[in-house]
């Protein structure tokens, strides 16, 4: 053989495989990212779990970060809510960050280590569709693969409305600390936090939510987050007027989670006691069925607790307090409880408390008690039965305490007490009796006693008389001048009006002689008053020995 042809032939062939091997670098084999996918539950505007599932012609897109490569494969198990995928990428490599979107079409994009989506700021009070996404480390192991969880990454608010005469035709969420809610969302997925563009939430409804029957509940989808000062919701009705609620704690919401808010009522609300109930209804409702049991929103039963109460029975007040979240309940059954009015919990609770009459919360959770008996006890809310002490008042039937002046006020026959909280009174707590005035000559016989505002009372019982705490003195209310059986005033001083339960000799139209049927009502201190049940009675509650109403909101 010719030796140069040798040498040529040799040269040829080395060309052709170099040529070959610098085809491959240029054009590298596919690598299979063998990937499972789990699909997460989330809420719907109902609060119930949506579980979503896989199915025939559904697509999830696989997205290298790292390289921007992405791919678009179908699942290989049907009808579960994971399924293993082999997706086909170029580039490949360990390390890598791999973000999966489903369905494969939604609008999502990505941006080095985020990713964006939409979170409408404009709702409808409906289920809302956003793509589920999730994110990993490529492992680099073909065999064992990536395990991938895909989320709606979303929260939900239901902003609760209580029942009331009127509708709700659209809602607005906004944060207190000007925090996004809505629209453009990225997620930064090395370090999981978000960040939203739209800074309000509106839901308006095809139909308007008709809270007559009974409360109603909004929903808000927004981005996950931290809301640092809370959340208002502004609630827009049929008749024009708004009703805000704002929750003023910080509120956190993850991925998936669920916030619910304290029911928020425009409506007037009205509390009766006696017997073993509390009521709680809408004045306007049950106004124009004169009938308590048209407006009722909550109702709390002492004979449920009848392990802890010793006579479940008899009620007397029932007092709001906490913001109008806890309900401070005494019986002249001789007991005393703090209930949770979302619950029905008993917060506290204290026995043997002679004809207790009424309560008050006075600063470091320690709780006033007014008892018939005689005297006025002491207790720390944190122990249940343990009293502290007792303080004389004879016939004791209402305390309230003065924020601006930092008092006690307590009633009892023809005499107001006024009492200081002690030095020690954060560890060693005591009442320190300043002085007695006597109310003979403006009201006798106190059997009620509530704040007007921070600088008057209103006291029922023989006739009705104001109290002013500046001056320390009555003045008597000349239209009531002649009227005995006052059992429950409630005034404001702004409108006008008042409530009030009455009930005397052969005016009572309960079972007992202090005991009523009817709320009573007057928008003017100077009309004359007629103790007949049809002069001024507008609401019935018939099913109970009322004792007293309380505004638990004006």
């Amino acid at each position: 053989m010719n030796f140069k042809g040798i040498i040529g032939r040799t040269c040829f062939l080395l060309l052709l495989l170099a040529t070959a091997c610098g085809q491959e670098e240029k054009t590298p084999a596919e690598v299979t990212v063998t990937t499972k996918v789990a699909l997460q539950s989330y809420r719907s505007a109902t609060g119930a779990f949506i579980s979503p599932v896989f199915n025939q012609g559904d697509l999830v897109r696989l997205v290298d970060i790292t390289n921007g490569e992405s791919d678009v494969k179908p699942p290989i198990n049907m009808g579960g809510s994971q399924s293993s995928f082999l997706f086909s990428l170029k580039n490949a490599a360990a390390g890598d960050l791999l973000a999966a979107v489903f369905p494969s079409d939604a609008s999502a994009s990505f941006k080095e280590h985020s990713v964006s989506y939409t979170i409408p700021d404009k709702q409808d009070g409906k289920d809302l569709s956003i793509p589920m996404i999730g994110w990993t480390t490529h492992s680099g192991d073909t065999y064992s693969g990536n395990s991938l969880r895909l989320d709606a990454r979303m929260a939900l608010v239901r902003a609760a409305v209580q029942k009331g005469s009127y509708s709700i035709q659209k809602a607005v969420l906004t944060a207190n600390s000007g925090e996004n809610l809505a629209g453009v969302v990225s997620v930064e997925m090395d370090k999981g936090t978000y960040a939203a563009s739209a800074s309000s939430v509106t839901v308006t409804l095809q139909t308007p939510l008709d809270c007559r029957r009974e409360a109603q509940t909004v929903p808000f989808f927004v981005a996950p987050g931290s809301y640092k000062t809370g959340l208002t919701v502004t609630f827009h009705t049929d008749d024009g007027k708004q009703i805000v609620s704002k929750v003023t704690d910080p509120v956190s919401l993850g991925s998936g989670s669920v916030f619910s808010t304290d029911p928020a009522s425009a409506g007037r609300q009205l509390i009766a006691a006696g017997g073993t109930k509390v009521y709680l209804f809408d004045e306007k409702l049950a106004r124009e069925a004169r009938d308590y049991k048209a407006g009722l929103i909550w109702e709390w039963d002492s004979s449920k607790e009848a392990g802890k109460l010793s006579r479940p029975d008899h009620i007397d007040d029932a007092k709001p307090v906490y913001d109008n979240k806890k309900m401070l309940v005494t019986s002249s059954f001789a007991w005393c409880a703090l209930v949770d009015i979302e619950t029905k919990n008993l917060d506290f609770y204290a026995t043997g408390l002679t004809n207790a009459h009424s309560a008050e919360i006075l600063p470091d959770g320690r709780i006033a008690v007014a008892c018939a008996e005689g005297y006025v006890a002491l207790y720390d809310k944190s122990n249940s039965n343990l009293r502290i002490a007792d303080y004389p008042l004879t016939s004791a039937h209402g305390v309230v305490w003065s924020e601006k002046k930092q008092r006690l006020y307590a009633i009892g026959a023809s005499s107001l007490q006024i009492y200081k909280l002690n030095d020690d009174w954060k560890t060693r707590p005591a009442l320190v009796l300043e002085k007695t005035i006597s109310s003979t000559g403006f009201v006798t016989g106190m059997h009620d006693m509530t704040a007007v505002d921070e600088n008057t009372l209103i006291i029922g019982g023989n006739k009705l008389a104001f109290f002013d705490i500046n001056t320390e003195r009555f003045t008597g209310i000349q239209a009531y001048n002649g009227v005995a059986g006052f059992k429950s005033v409630n005034y404001n001083a702004t409108t006008g009006e008042m409530y009030y339960t009455y009930a005397w000799e052969n005016y009572s139209e309960g079972a007992y002689t202090w005991s009523s049927h009817w709320i009573r009502y007057t928008d003017n201190l100077q009309n004359s008053f007629s103790p007949t049940k049809d002069a001024q009675g507008i609401i019935r509650v018939e099913d109970i020995n009322m004792y007293k109403v309380r505004v638990f909101s004006w």
